[in-house]
């Protein structure tokens, strides 16, 4: 699982601002035309001028009130020429609500609530206001949603809630905001079986993870392939993650995946010399662990080519002679390979290997 921001798809909505480029400067103040900041009717003014010229209506009007973050032009829009706040206001299918909670913006927020925005529409890719405001790291926007009565724990069409929005996008300020102002469920796992505790380990969030983990998260929780929290550090190579796992008291011989590796075999597959090394020596993990098909880390990293961790098990007493259900040894992974300085790393090693 390799997360990153582009897998998705909400973050498309910044092409909405980019395609109304064109009409940006309609809803701008116009000087020359007596229109300054301090004319008194200078929303009502603008905004009949933009209609008027420009033959927006005022749905589009809103959208661009929206995005310039014009409130007073918003409020004119809505309450003189009939905007509908519940509208989808961008092709993404985002309400003005949706919008402006993933903005940012609290003065609007506050306005449409006032006005009876729907707290629990969702876009079309199942965004509420509420997974919006966790997305843009927006705590003064989450906490004006849950005071207004937004479900903390509610689930987009892949299970994910917002707590884990905030912890795919490190918002440890909204964690904290949902955690203890809404008591989001730190249990509650998205389509593939990830809680916020997975997506903060995988992404190296020490900080989110120790506090998930004083605030009761699951340690040895899994997913669908049976990894735990300790895999998915070790897969995104934080050693300090793993570090505070550990200490918490998570199962280290945990199987996962159809290979049922555990976080040794794991941080081979990475090649992190410093994370076999912690997982052998401060973790008081097995070195002779096997996977599901019999396989010991040190015949992973004969297959792999990783000769420094090859070396350091070798140094650890690992034993060469031992062989997966298949009846190969290290060796014969190296061999077939063709890692030649792995092969003589373990032909010369010591005699209390019997090759």
């Amino acid at each position: 699982m390799y997360i990153t921001k582009t897998t998705f798809p909400i973050f498309s909505w910044q092409l909405a601002p980019t395609a109304a480029e064109g009409r940006r400067g309609t809803i701008d103040w116009h000087e020359e035309d007596g229109m300054g900041k301090d004319h008194p009717n200078k929303p009502e003014a603008q905004a009949m001028e933009t209609a008027d010229d420009e033959g927006i209506d005022a749905q589009k009007l809103l959208f661009l009130a929206c995005i310039q973050g014009k409130l007073e032009s918003a409020k004119f829009v809505v309450e003189r020429l009939g905007a509908n706040i519940e509208a989808t206001i961008d092709e993404m299918g985002n309400t003005p609500l949706i919008f402006v909670s993933l903005e940012g913006k609290a003065d609007f927020v506050r306005y449409f609530l006032l006005r009876g925005a729907n707290i629990s529409q969702t876009n079309g890719l199942g965004f509420s206001a509420l997974h919006s405001s966790a997305v843009g790291g927006h705590s003064e926007v989450c906490e004006l949603l849950l005071e207004a009565g937004a479900d903390v724990n509610q689930r987009k069409p892949d299970g994910t809630t917002p707590l884990m929005e905030a912890s795919l996008r490190k918002h440890l300020n909204v964690a904290k905001c949902l955690v203890e102002k809404g008591g989001a469920d730190m249990e509650f796992a998205s389509s593939s079986g990830h809680t916020a505790l997975t997506y903060a380990a995988f992404s190296g969030q020490l900080d989110f993870v120790r506090y998930l983990l004083a605030y009761g998260a699951l340690i040895n929780g899994t997913d669908i392939a049976d990894a735990s929290p300790l895999h998915y550090a070790v897969f995104g190579r934080h050693l300090d993650v793993c570090a505070a796992l550990v200490e918490a008291g998570i199962d280290v011989k945990q199987l996962a995946g159809k290979s049922g590796i555990t976080a040794l075999h794991a941080a081979y597959l990475v090649n992190d010399l410093n994370i076999v090394k912690f997982l052998v020596e401060k973790a008081g993990v097995d070195l002779e662990i096997r996977d599901a098909s019999g396989r010991t880390a040190l015949m992973g990293a004969a297959f792999e080519g990783q000769a420094d961790i090859v070396k350091y098990l070798v140094m650890k007493k690992a034993r060469i002679d031992w062989k997966d259900e298949n009846g190969d040894t290290a060796i014969d992974y190296a061999e077939k390979r063709g890692h030649t300085e792995i092969v003589k790393i373990l032909r010369a090693e010591t005699p209390h290997n019997e090759l």
